[in-house]
């Protein structure tokens, strides 16, 4: 832990002493901050979380998370920070929660924020990486998307927790993020929590964000019961892959329903409505691509 009073000069950088060895930590960022920004480096962190629950519904309340591996930003009204992630070397956590509320479905006024960079804050790939919840290879994401392994178990990879939903002012601006959900997860990679709407831009870097659920990839928190997610998403520049695998079979009135999900866009549901949003781009390089659902666009739902 570190103690004392946090200023807006401080730079924190997180080094990883265990070479390479995963190791089961979590990084909290406390206060209420509004005037005092975190600059922090992760350079060679590695504390992706070990799963204990390999068999996860997608539609049942998740067990066993692990509650080892978070990278924790609660960025309430009450709880306002300004938070630069800069990535050097090769970095991996099971996920990272940056919320600013319970779970809501329209914008609010938010103070906070998370922008995510390479260490040079340039806006290019190269000088760190990121991967959550675990690195995975190109060749092994397809068989890891379709477990039903409890990471983050209808909590965001990068975003909302089902909790605590909402997120606002979240901007990736350089380096490599690579964030791939379970199945069992049900959730978005990159955006809200479940049920919760999602404001973000993609200015820099290059994401791959790979999930199979009624969240987006990259955008609105996923729906079951309840309405899905709505998402205002911003992509001005980097290179984005997103995909949303999902093709899931669920009972709603004695029938057999089948629902999707969105790569970039708002979230999808089964017993409620799908949610609309924006999506706009001004730049970049993007391929999207929807296994039963939209590439880029709204959610879907059972009816």
């Amino acid at each position: 832990s570190v103690s004392g009073t946090h200023t807006a000069t401080n730079i924190y950088v997180i080094l990883h002493k265990e070479n390479g060895t995963k190791t089961e930590n979590n990084i909290v960022f406390s206060g209420n901050l509004p005037n005092a920004p975190f600059d922090v480096t992760l350079a060679g962190v590695n504390m992706g979380g070990t799963p204990t629950n390999h068999n996860q519904a997608p539609g049942n309340s998740g067990t066993n998370t692990p509650s080892t591996g978070e990278i924790r930003i609660p960025a309430t009204s009450s709880a306002v920070k300004k938070v630069t992630l800069r990535l050097r070397d090769e970095n991996i956590v099971r996920y990272i929660s940056y919320y600013n509320g319970s779970d809501a479905n329209t914008p609010a006024t938010v103070a906070s924020s998370l922008k995510i960079t390479n260490i040079n804050g340039d806006g290019e790939v190269e000088g760190g990486c990121l991967y959550v919840p675990v690195k995975l290879a190109p060749e092994e994401i397809e068989a890891f998307v379709n477990s039903k392994t409890n990471y983050n178990h209808w909590n965001a990879g990068i975003g909302g927790t089902d909790g605590n939903s909402l997120v606002q002012n979240l901007h990736i601006a350089g380096g490599k993020i690579q964030v791939v959900t379970t199945l069992g997860d049900n959730c978005t990679a990159i955006g809200a929590g479940g049920n919760g709407y999602c404001q973000m831009e993609i200015s820099g870097g290059e994401v791959i964000a790979h999930c199979n659920g009624t969240g987006a990839a990259i955008g609105g928190g996923i729906g079951w019961n309840a309405a899905a997610g709505k998402a205002d998403i911003l992509i001005s520049g980097g290179k984005i892959y997103a995909e949303n695998h999902a093709r899931i079979t669920a009972a709603k009135d004695g029938i057999n329903h089948t629902v999707g999900g969105v790569a970039i866009g708002s979230g999808s549901t089964f017993h409620s409505s799908g949610s609309d949003g924006t999506v706009t781009i001004t730049g970049g390089e993007v391929e999207a691509y929807g296994a039963y659902g939209n590439g880029i666009g709204g959610g879907n739902s059972s009816s």
